[in-house]
């Protein structure tokens, strides 16, 4: 069902360019660089330049090491291009390899250049999503952000076991892909008053994975000093799938390099043969970990480091945020209302995998829900049972309870995330967390790509990013309605409104129909927001599920990983 149009031709289809042939001109310290004009929907010209490298190709032996940033390049570079992804399986192509080790580049897109005479404008950095695995850049049409006055930033980093593998010492330390981010970051900050863009304002972005990665830069040593807020959208830092216990990632890179023909027992021999191996045979060999269907989707993740200088994370996130060492800023949070839609869709498509999934939930059931990984054994063996009975009763996976399979994907895999985060940074912190649901429903939705029946879903994991850029290569004939263009306006001027005030509804905007209060200790008021004009700011979101996977305490994980997972007693329950 994933066959509509791959990543590869999103990469390849070329941007129009509407521009004189010389293009805008920018001096960075490592050099010139020339981008081009492009023009947003309604006729805005704003400067473009895309491929610019921040670090140097991870290949080699810089594979499985830090970024190393560029330090300078001959001559004017042409920053006019589509760069190349990262080394990736193509999800929406049978999980073709697409990418090259040279990615690291990031984009920039603002609607002024420098000017005495204008005062720099806020950032938006954006990092994508893709589960870690997959995802660039190059898919984030800035039309619509721009025309609000922003300058936005779209970076690549490193995936799947060459961004996110560790032996769990000085060989490869893990989190290379959140550290190409931070690199990129700081690239940000150095260079971007030359685009025009206030460094001294800078909101880091993202959604999925790319929200999770988000969240992880308020937290992060390497980052949180050089951002004023972030907006992270259906995923945060502390979800089950965006962390996992050192060792079960590096017991992973064993079994991938012993596939790859590489000696295990000798850990320099090991990582020499790695360096050896062609990417594509490291990111192929990832399906191997597949148990059901294309289960467990993400199979190298973020990890916690050892104690060392240039560690990305090396304490639990939780405990950072409860011991006020994260940054205090202003937050967006926040996600779609069907978020589980899109695996229903996938999972439904074959009924064979429906009944395998009914049978063998309580085997299974974990880790399609991604809440395996870094969850002792005896608490996820409680919890799967707890889980079929809250959300089925006693029927089964079949097609008559499929919403209700969807919510308990949905609350899986984002909202009892959402619900612990927005709780914790509103206790902890002192700054404001706006939390939103987003109940849209437009002419286009991600659940197109998986499913020719995508009517009879909701609004789908992803399905807000359609109001907050120009998607028109996963969407190439879509044709936006006239709400759907509303929703679009409604939409970005409420995250540029947070990136310029670090408020979405100020006083000084009375375009908006309600006002969006933030998050109280005691009273978890969010943004439902069904069109641009049917706005409702409600309280307590989907609290009764909330509640039920709060009092699963899965986060469990936070204790066992706070003692580093030294003991066999603990070892053995993983």
């Amino acid at each position: 069902m994933l066959n509509k149009i791959s990543l590869i031709q999103l990469l390849v289809i070329s941007v129009v360019v509407i521009a004189n042939e010389t293009g805008p001109e920018v001096t960075v310290k490592q050099g010139i660089l020339r981008g081009k004009y492009q023009q947003t929907k309604d006729g805005k010209t704003f400067s473009a330049f895309t491929a610019i490298p921040y670090a140097q190709p991870p290949n080699g032996e810089l594979r499985f090491k830090p970024a190393v940033p560029i330090k300078s390049w001959a001559g004017t570079l042409d920053a006019t291009k589509p760069h190349n992804a990262c080394p990736q399986l193509d999800i929406l192509a049978n999980n073709n390899y697409i990418g090259d080790e040279d990615c690291l580049y990031l984009n920039v897109y603002t609607p002024q250049l420098p000017d005495s005479d204008k005062e720099l404008l806020p950032v938006i950095f954006y990092i994508h999503g893709g589960g870690f695995a997959e995802g660039s850049a190059n898919l984030y049409g800035p039309e619509f952000l721009v025309a609000k006055d922003v300058v936005l930033v779209t970076v690549n980093y490193r995936l799947g076991p060459l961004g996110f593998f560790t032996t769990g010492t000085s060989h490869a330390l893990g989190n290379e892909g959140l550290k190409d981010q931070a690199v990129a970051l700081k690239w940000t900050k150095s260079n971007i008053a030359k685009f025009g863009g206030d460094p001294e304002n800078i909101i880091v972005a993202g959604q999925s994975a790319g929200g999770a990665s988000a969240h992880y830069h308020m937290l992060s040593p390497l980052s949180k000093d050089l951002i004023k807020g972030v907006i992270v959208q259906s995923g945060t830092a502390l979800a089950n799938w965006a962390l996992m216990p050192h060792f079960l990632n590096a017991r992973r890179g064993k079994i991938l390099a012993g596939n790859l023909g590489c000696d295990t027992y000798d850990i320099e021999e090991m990582m020499k043969c790695l360096k050896d191996a062609s990417a594509q045979d490291i990111i192929k060999e990832t399906e191997f970990f597949y148990e059901f269907d294309r289960d467990p989707y993400m199979i190298f993740k973020p990890v916690i480091e050892p104690v060392h200088p240039d560690a990305f994370l090396s304490e639990d996130p939780i405990e950072i945020i409860t011991s006020g060492k994260a940054a205090d800023v202003p937050i967006l949070t926040g996600l779609t209302t069907d978020e589980g839609d899109g695996k229903i869709a996938m999972l439904y498509s074959d009924m064979n995998f429906v009944k395998e999934l009914d049978a063998n939930f309580s085997d299974i059931g974990a880790m399609y829900l991604a809440f395996a990984d870094g969850v002792a054994h005896r608490y996820r063996e409680a919890a799967a049972p707890k889980v079929k009975e809250f959300y089925l009763g006693d029927k089964p996976f079949d097609e008559s309870t499929k919403s209700k399979v969807s919510q308990m994907i949905s609350d899986a895999y984002i909202l009892t995330a959402e619900d612990v985060a927005v709780g914790l940074h509103a206790k902890y912190s002192k700054q404001p967390i706006y939390y939103y649901l987003f109940g849209y429903k437009g002419s286009s939705s991600f659940c197109d790509l998986i499913t020719d029946d995508s009517e009879e879903y909701g609004v789908c994991h992803s399905d807000d990013l359609l109001y907050l850029f120009n998607l028109d290569l996963f969407f190439p004939d879509s044709k936006p309605t006239e709400s759907d263009k509303k929703v679009t306006d409604f939409m970005t001027t409420l995250w540029a409104n947070f990136a310029k005030y670090g408020n979405p509804t100020p006083e000084t905007d009375t375009s908006i129909p309600v006002k969006w209060e933030p998050v109280e200790k005691q009273k978890q008021n969010y943004y439902f927001i069904k069109s641009d004009k049917d706005v409702e700011l409600a309280e307590g979101l989907y609290s009764e599920r909330a509640e039920f996977w709060r009092n699963l305490k899965l986060n469990i994980r936070t204790k066992t990983i706070r003692k580093e997972l030294t003991t066999k007693k603990i070892r053995d329950e993983f």
